[in-house]
């Protein structure tokens, strides 16, 4: 029987521009269920999506029930400190799933059963898409008690979700040089998931290196009926992290049609090969030219009102 797994998103806000491109991706990953919590209008299920209306007050009481302490986020994105809890949070959510996880907005996920085979997750615990910390944008869980109360682990995880500011326990608390601290190592600092996940015994972690998130200009990578190819290198890889680019002026982020091949470079996307000569191509790059022109406006406007401000 194929495992089971429900992937979690906590959104509050108006949808991005790129919320489009998770959805249609998610949609392409039938045998996993996507279950996304939102403020937004949207509500039900859409192909393998199901919408939740829940706001952040509504977070809060749900976390502070099941944890046990008074949780209080004032800001939507401190929620991702408190990820690695999900499992006791959305404790009704995972029942008869093999494995749960969580993911952010900006990403465009390949073929996840290509990549990740159950014959592969039969053999882990935790799947972080990054190689030096557990990966924000995309991770997967067993769902097993001992999996599921990892958080707690550690005394610090309460100080940690109640602390206001965002401290990144769901990645590696913004230590990039991927080395754990262990549980017993008399120290100040606090501990993270990723020190969790290596100091306590049995649990198999997969540390990948399948995201790609800063593509070059001459870097193409192409997105072909849901596999994900590095066309500079030849290397498949599991998704594509918008991540900081998704705010730049100068990476286009059009309208796609996903029937269609999805190329990307350091310039933007296209649902055609925007890097050979073609009208489609023609067409693209003279609307990338007017939406940089567009960007590169706003931008001059927000810096002289803050001038302006002073």
């Amino acid at each position: 029987m194929q495992l089971r797994k429900v992937i979690f998103l906590t959104y509050y806000g108006s949808w991005p521009a790129y919320a489009s491109y998770f959805f249609e991706c998610c949609k392409r990953n039938p045998s996993y269920t996507f279950i996304v919590f939102t403020d937004q209008r949207e509500s039900g299920e859409e192909h393998n999506i199901r919408f939740v209306s829940s706001s952040l007050q509504e977070f809060n009481r749900a976390a502070s029930a099941t944890l046990g302490i008074p949780i209080s986020l004032e800001r939507p994105f401190k929620v991702c400190d408190l990820r690695p809890a999900y499992g006791e949070i959305y404790r009704e959510w995972i029942v008869g799933f093999d494995f749960w996880g969580f993911c952010d907005l900006d990403i465009m996920l390949g073929n996840l059963d290509d990549y990740l085979t159950d014959d592969y997750l039969n053999r882990l615990d935790v799947y972080s898409s990054k190689p030096l910390w557990n990966s924000g944008s995309f991770s997967l869980y067993r769902n097993c008690p001992a999996v599921n109360q990892l958080f707690r682990a550690t005394t610090d995880w309460q100080n940690v979700f109640l602390t206001k500011a965002y401290m990144g326990f769901d990645e590696c608390l913004q230590r990039w040089d991927g080395k754990p601290i262990g549980i017993a190592k008399r120290t100040s600092e606090v501990l993270s998931i990723y020190d969790l996940i290596h100091a306590v015994p049995g649990i198999r972690a997969v540390y990948d290196d399948a995201v790609v998130e800063w593509p070059k200009d001459i870097t193409k990578l192409r997105w072909s009926k849901g596999t994900w190819l590095n066309l500079t290198t030849n290397k498949e890889f599991l998704y594509f992290h918008l991540l900081l680019m998704k705010n730049s002026w100068r990476f286009y982020q059009p309208r796609l049609d996903f029937t269609k091949d999805i190329f990307v470079t350091g310039l933007g996307l296209s649902d055609h090969d925007h890097t050979k000569f073609s009208l489609p191509a023609v067409s693209w790059w003279l609307r990338r030219a007017m939406s940089c022109a567009f960007g590169i406006s706003a931008s001059l406007k927000l810096k002289l009102r803050k001038q302006m401000g002073r």
